[in-house]
């Protein structure tokens, strides 16, 4: 709603009877007068006043601040961006610990996949939400409000553009300058005010079956073999689809003595709940760590890989670029007053990494050429390293911050030149426009070549995540509390809170859920509904012995109990 605001009503702090006080205090506001015996000079109009206020209302504009005087600075994070492959792996005292997403291209599928690795592994199930962590943990550096200092470009600009026209029709620069300068303070004085409204083991000749188990909802199986085409034929036969132009590296890596570690959903279960694919972690010794990249290059032309390397150095590889390297802090419990920084906070990636003093995250883009051979880490002193990427918003504020100060240059030089005694001819006004025409494509150039990404803003993300869970716990135990006052009217009533009746309270579009209202149903830091997993956002329902617990993670990783079934029981 906006209030009509008669120009020559009296405001407080002036009485009734002073109205020509007010005219002059605008005519003041309007010109500002200069009195030098008879001489009366106008140095600014309505016009110049309103583009100065527009300059400053913009400019505080593009802070976010709340009316009772406390910043809320909002945070801009990288919304996910998948790789065909993501790998952990941790490297100490000979043993390596290989963890390898299941749903990437390169092994196989979800379904029946195969890794070579150079020693008899432990394999051992990893948790859905393992990676999103891990991705989420890396975040690169995301320039998205980026300072405004175009504004004070064009605020410079047009104070020269002033002092420029005084001169040219002969008025006393100093005079524009001292205009300026109160205009300044008085715009300062605004500012507070602005801001404050804004198969079978059958023995075959060359091949062993090493190992059986099921590990998680896979069926994995442990194999060496003398002899490639054998092992291809084995794999076919029991349900394991290799490609046949795989043979030359099987051969090549049975020849060198690895072994194969085939893996594939158990598809004969009783649970009642659908199977889901999950990470699997190969622990092994060896003398150097490895990912095993020659498989993956079989009918795969390109594969972008991400590798979360923990050890005791920074890591390196051929063909990979150092993204991110980090030397990170372990707190696995949530607290607001905790160390700052790069800090780990889930409890399974600080077990298995074993609290590793350096982090390094290699990104790089194989062809097949370069996947010939596998990727040997090496390890170098550390150095920090982070990537820094625009969103769309701060990539457009940074080309036009870059823009401004020639641009500004340009029109002050076209208008000094078409305002002297000979103006500005045909051919200088066309070179101006080619000048401008230039600046323009360049800063086009500029902004397509800055490295953006999607993103997702959010304010003070670990509060709100609290928050949400909380109001969560609170509409549990209400809908207990309801549930026990209709079984009151019951003769023999049986109360039975159980973990699906838990699961089916939480999960996405349950009535439950429903009641925390629009804004509470996606996860603040990815955009994406929150659901059962262990990262960063989302929760997870799990059995605690006799008891049935949900907890849900902060933006570390960390576990914050918010439920605990028991209690429920108690009352």
């Amino acid at each position: 709603m906006f209030a009509r605001v008669n120009p020559r009503a009296v405001p407080p702090g002036f009485s009734e009877s002073s109205e020509s006080e007010w005219v002059s205090a605008q005519a003041i506001f309007k010109g500002t007068i200069f009195a030098g015996g008879s001489r009366l000079v106008r140095l600014a109009s309505w016009g110049q006043l309103l583009l100065i206020a527009l300059f400053f209302a913009t400019g505080v504009g593009s802070v976010s601040l709340r009316a009772d005087g406390k910043v809320f600075s909002k945070v801009a994070l990288a919304d996910p961006q998948i790789p065909d492959q993501r790998a952990l792996i941790h490297y100490e005292n000979g043993v390596e610990r290989l963890v390898i997403d299941t749903s990437f291209k390169g092994f196989g599928t979800n379904f029946a996949w195969v890794v070579p690795l150079p020693s008899v592994p432990k394999i051992e199930p990893v948790t859905a939400g393992f990676f999103p962590t891990l991705q989420f943990l890396f975040q690169p550096v995301v320039i998205h409000d980026a300072p405004k200092w175009f504004w004070a470009s064009l605020g410079l600009g047009f104070v020269l553009f002033t002092v420029l026209r005084a001169k040219r029709q002969n008025k006393s620069v100093w005079e524009i300058l001292v205009v300026w300068f109160f205009i300044w303070v008085f715009a300062g004085m605004l500012l507070p005010a602005l801001a404050s409204a804004k198969g079978g083991d059958a023995q075959i000749a060359g091949l062993k079956v090493l190992q059986r188990e099921k590990v998680g909802v896979y069926d994995t199986v442990t194999l060496s073999s003398t002899n490639g085409s054998t092992l291809l034929s084995w794999l076919a036969t029991n349900g394991f689809t290799v490609p046949t132009n795989s043979l030359p590296v099987i051969q090549d890596y049975a020849r060198e003595g690895w072994f194969f570690v085939a893996s594939k959903l158990h598809l004969e279960t009783n649970s009642s709940e659908p199977l889901k694919a999950h990470p699997l972690s190969f622990t092994f010794k060896t003398d150097r760590p490895v990912y095993p990249l020659r498989l993956t290059g079989v009918d795969n032309n390109t594969c972008k890989i991400d590798l979360y390397v923990f050890g005791t150095n920074q890591a390196a590889s051929s063909h990979f670029k150092v993204a991110q390297s980090e030397q990170p802090k372990y707190e696995t419990v949530e607290t607001y007053h905790g160390p700052s920084g790069f800090v780990i906070g889930h409890p399974a990636l600080t077990q298995w990494v074993n609290r590793s003093p350096v982090a390094t995250k290699l990104t790089a883009e194989l062809t097949s050429k370069d996947m010939k051979e596998d990727a040997y880490l090496e390890w170098g002193p550390y150095q920090h390293e982070r990537q820094v990427l625009y969103s769309a918003s701060g990539a457009l504020t940074t080309v036009t911050n870059y823009a401004s100060v020639p641009l500004v240059i340009l029109l002050l030089v076209v208008y000094w030149v078409a305002s002297g005694k000979d103006g500005m001819s045909g051919r200088g006004l066309r070179n101006a426009g080619i000048t401008a025409a230039s600046i323009l494509l360049c800063c086009a150039v500029f902004y397509l070549a800055l490295p953006k990404i999607a993103v997702t803003v959010t304010v003070l993300p670990r509060l709100t995540l609290k928050n949400k869970f909380l109001n969560m716990e609170l509409i549990l135990w209400d809908r207990i509390d309801k549930r026990f006052e209709a079984a009151t009217n019951q003769p023999n009533p049986t109360l039975d809170f159980e973990t699906l009746w838990l699961r089916e309270q939480l999960k996405e579009g349950s009535a439950a859920r429903q009641e925390l209202g629009p804004k509470w149903q996606t996860n603040s830091i990815t955009s994406l509904p929150w659901h059962e997993e262990d990262s960063p956002g989302n929760y997870q329902v799990r059995q605690e012995s006799n008891d049935v617990v949900a907890v849900w993670y902060d933006v570390r990783g960390a576990e914050n109990e918010f439920f605990r079934l028991s209690e429920a029981r108690a009352k």
